[in-house]
């Protein structure tokens, strides 16, 4: 039947690859990542063989499997690990495209960390437009919002207002006070010494944040006068 025959014919991509011409392998790959069952096989044959597939056909395939389920995934993984290898115009679609998705893949938060950890490691690598672009996409994204927080408090300076006030807004937020916390005080030096204390200030109010408090007093980031407001603060509400 159909399925058992896309399955012979990726068993014997895999165990024929070397032997078969290079140019048979890509045709074969195109229509069978058009197909349901095997889109996700063809994304591990591509991620196992990245460096001998056509760099034109390895762009074109990532692009096509991100929008798969669960070869996304898979594509993203591909993507952080041959990062350097992909033309800056496929690894800012490719980023893009993944960081849209949400219910398509089964397993989302790993996608969302996945896409949140390439680009990360690799903003100054980016444009500035793609920059803000992933950073307002992954901002509220469950495992990518710690990527988000920790990008806008390394680059602070050299980002858009709009931008930097998303630091403010997931200060806000319950679920992401705490990671805001910790980013902030490792941060404190790189930011301006206001919006660090401000941001501090506005932590101090929230339960969430609360709790953490006790790591600024091992902080040698923040100033004494800081510290002491800050914990004069957190005092208030019988935490320390």
């Amino acid at each position: 039947d159909k399925d058992s025959a896309e399955s012979t014919v990726i068993s014997t991509l895999r165990s024929y690859f070397y032997k078969l011409p290079i140019e048979t392998i890509e045709k074969l790959l195109f229509k069978l990542a058009d197909k349901d069952s095997a889109e996700y096989y063809v994304a591990h044959i591509v991620q196992v063989y990245f460096d001998k597939l056509s760099s034109e056909s390895r762009e074109k395939l990532l692009l096509k499997l991100a929008d798969k389920d669960p070869g996304a995934l898979v594509a993203a993984n591909t993507a952080r690990d041959n990062f350097d290898k992909l033309s800056n115009e496929i690894r800012e679609q490719l980023l893009l495209k993944l960081a849209d998705k949400d219910t398509l893949v089964a397993d989302k938060n790993t996608l969302a960390a996945e896409t949140g950890n390439t680009m990360e490691e690799n903003f100054d690598k980016l444009s500035s437009k793609i920059q803000e672009q992933l950073l307002l996409k992954l901002a509220y994204k469950d495992r990518a919002d710690w990527n988000v927080v920790n990008t806008i408090a390394s680059n602070f300076n050299n980002l858009p207002p709009h931008i930097r006030q998303l630091l403010f807004k997931l200060a806000d937020n319950d679920k992401t006070a705490v990671m805001v916390t910790y980013v902030v005080v490792r941060h404190f030096n790189n930011l301006p010494s206001n919006i660090g204390k401000q941001l501090l200030l506005k932590l101090a109010d929230k339960e969430t944040a609360i709790v953490r408090s006790e790591m600024w007093n091992y902080s040698n980031n923040i100033p004494d006068d800081i510290r002491r407001e800050i914990l004069a603060k957190v005092g208030k509400k019988g935490v320390v």
